[in-house]
């Protein structure tokens, strides 16, 4: 047992504090989007299978099959989320409208809400710190080496992002853990040839798709690294260019036939095969080009099943049977390859150095304010602000955009050992995993170009599942300069050091996480001015807010007016969600307003006797900057939530 814990303690250390911080405020928030999992879509994944209903197996587009398999694990110890809402308390207070009646407010058992959260998101935490957590580590000791695995595996362990994800009841919890596994049993295939990982890789694919569309891109990542790492080991007896094909087919077939059998609402309907594979929302902004190009567009349109054919066609051409052709010829002329690849590495480096001038000399660039909502005009991504701008220097600006979030929300210690790796392939011959780091380098041009091609606003959401190449990144630079100061300074290759240099890595970590807790997946780091802001609070404050009115004498009686839902759960009053306010059967005694909600959702009043209410002045100065409770997400005064209390006085008949 001694030894057991000896040999694996920095792996028990890294579950430790994972769930040691996962495990604190789990209960006490309500991101935007829980509630459809909730209250539906979990109990809808297992009802079908109870009522041989399969249809049902597809709960939502993303498709979420994971959360529900998971996280439904708490469902028989929590309180029916279906009888959360307080409907009787609800029905004594109505108002009239055509055809009959409707209730004012949402009313919440609060004392269920706590027992709710934490039976749906306990499973998912405890899931992704007990189960993929050692998985990753076991992976990345095998394509690399125990050093690299431990270094990770702490990295992932201590990065807030990471952590605050595992914590909501949502598909991206279960992507970037079953993505980076998918991943790293690909390269543990590629360095030892063994079987086991062929099928290990295409289950947790399949598991990455039955997560979120999104994890089609995996198979461009395949491709990638084949090409990276068979060119810098032309050697490899386990895995030669020929057998890419079959065995990329081997691993489709096995994500594949993993996704049917965990959503077999797909032997219903073959477009929800397609959707969530060869034609999902990943690649059909490719194919549709591709159809452009060769005038097809105005004949096949997408959800059709012709466009479902040439997906499948496409798409085996493409991930199957091109990479092993782009290897041969890149064996032959490895130099356009690596001038590419140098050229992506220095155009990241100078995407982070343009994100830090723009954000230290007040947004010279284009403005930090509202990144969202400014990129946006009628529903698409225009970026107005820089719209005039010449051809070249307009899309130069909307790939900078689409990289803020990223940016800002990585650790400074991945972004110090970015640059030292990205350093180091520019200027040296060689280094150490230098195909993993051209890789880790690439991929995200591949988030945020898609982005734009897709229409799509990269927030960190969209782009979690770079966070953890760019951790094992972060390992690779910390190890090189390891073995660097070891051949100038031999004294440090001692035990003592090494552990004090872990201890050290470890103390800077906790200082990040213990700065962020609770709002983990708000984590921006200091590299951005206090003043601006690159995402918002997605929900968290409003528990707190909610302990604010919760503690003033007349609570049960107070009225309050939500832009989000997240504070009804815990508050023990009465909440108006709708856009307008009744005026003539309720006012509210205070506006939750946070950031988001200030932009977008401003109530109006309405009133059939005369009564009289401007809602609309408690958005503007000075009353928005008057409220009588406010928390600022980590300490960043844009991201608010403010409580604005709404004067009697205001209110005339």
């Amino acid at each position: 047992m001694n030894n057991f814990i000896k040999k694996y303690f920095p792996l028990l250390l890294s579950i430790s504090i994972f769930l040691s911080f996962g495990l604190y405020h789990l209960t006490k928030f309500e991101t935007i989007d829980e509630h459809f999992w909730k209250y539906g879509r979990i109990e809808k994944y297992f009802q079908g299978w109870q009522e041989k209903n399969l249809k049902k197996t597809r709960i939502n587009d993303k498709p979420g099959v994971t959360v529900a398999l998971i996280s439904g694990l708490g469902l028989p110890f929590s309180p029916d989320p279906l009888q959360h809402k307080n409907t009787q308390e609800e029905q004594k207070f109505l108002r009239p409208k055509k055809n009959g009646y409707t209730t004012l407010y949402s009313i919440f058992k609060t004392e269920q809400t706590p027992k709710i959260n934490l039976s749906l998101r306990l499973p998912l935490l405890l899931f992704n710190g007990l189960i993929m957590l050692p998985l990753i580590f076991y992976l990345l000791s095998v394509a690399f080496n125990k050093r690299i695995a431990t270094l990770s595996t702490i990295l992932i362990a201590t990065n807030p992002i990471l952590i605050g994800i595992s914590q909501i009841i949502n598909p991206d919890a279960l992507l970037w853990s079953f993505s980076a596994t998918a991943i790293f049993a690909f390269l543990s295939l590629l360095k030892t040839g063994q079987k086991k990982f062929i099928f290990l890789t295409g289950l947790l694919t399949g598991l990455s798709l039955l997560s979120k569309y999104t994890a089609n891109i995996l198979f461009v990542f395949y491709g990638l690294l084949f090409l990276m790492h068979t060119i810098s080991r032309p050697k490899n007896k386990f895995f030669p260019q020929q057998n890419y094909p079959l065995i990329l087919s081997i691993i489709t077939l096995v994500s594949w036939l993993t996704f049917i059998i965990f959503m077999p609402a797909t032997l219903i309907n073959i477009r929800y095969f397609f959707y969530g594979t060869t034609a999902s929302p990943v690649f059909t902004p490719l194919w549709q080009i591709i159809l452009k190009l060769f005038h097809l567009n105005s004949f096949i349109s997408p959800k059709t099943i012709p466009f479902y054919i040439i997906s499948l066609f496409l798409f085996t051409l493409f991930f199957i049977f091109l990479p092993p052709l782009l290897t041969s010829f890149f064996q032959k002329y490895p130099k356009p390859i690596f001038i590419v690849l140098k050229l992506s590495t220095g155009l990241l480096i100078l995407l982070f150095l343009l994100s830090f001038f723009n954000a230290w000399s007040d947004t010279s660039l284009f403005s930090l304010d509202n990144l969202k909502e400014t990129s946006r005009s009628g529903g698409k991504l225009t970026f107005p602000q820089f719209s005039s701008d010449p051809s070249l220097i307009f899309w130069s600006k909307a790939l900078l955009v689409q990289a803020q979030n990223f940016i800002f929300s990585l650790q400074p210690l991945t972004i110090l050992c970015l640059f030292l790796t990205s350093f180091l392939l520019l200027t040296a011959k060689k280094i150490k995993y230098s195909w993993f780091i051209y890789f880790t380098a690439f991929i995200p041009f591949i988030f945020f170009i898609g982005g734009l091609l897709a229409n799509i606003f990269v927030n960190v959401r969209y782009g979690l599942m770079l966070y953890v190449p760019f951790t094992v990144l972060t390992a690779l630079g910390l190890s090189h300069c390891y073995d660097k100061l070891k051949i100038k300074f031999p004294k440090l290759s001692g035990i003592k050091p090494t552990i004090a240099g872990f201890i050290f890595i470890l103390v800077i970590q906790l200082i990040t996480l213990w700065n962020i807790k609770p709002f983990y997946f708000n984590y921006t780091n200091f590299i951005l001015p206090q003043k601006y802001l690159v995402t918002d609070s997605w929900g968290y404050g409003y528990y707190e807010a909610a302990q604010y009115l919760n503690s003033l004498p007349n609570a049960q009686d107070l009225i309050v007016w939500v832009d989000r839902k997240g504070l009804c759960q815990f508050f023990v009053g009465k909440c108006i969600r709708s856009s307008k306010i009744y005026i003539d059967y309720a006012i509210p005694d205070y506006l939750l307003i946070s950031r988001r909600g200030s932009l977008i959702k401003h109530p109006t009043s309405s009133s059939e006797k005369g009564n009289h209410l401007d809602v609309l002045k408690y958005f503007q100065p000075p009353l928005i900057n008057q409220p009588a409770w406010q928390l600022h997400i980590a300490n960043r005064p844009q991201n608010f939530i403010k409580l604005i209390k709404v004067k009697e006085s205001e209110s005339t008949k």
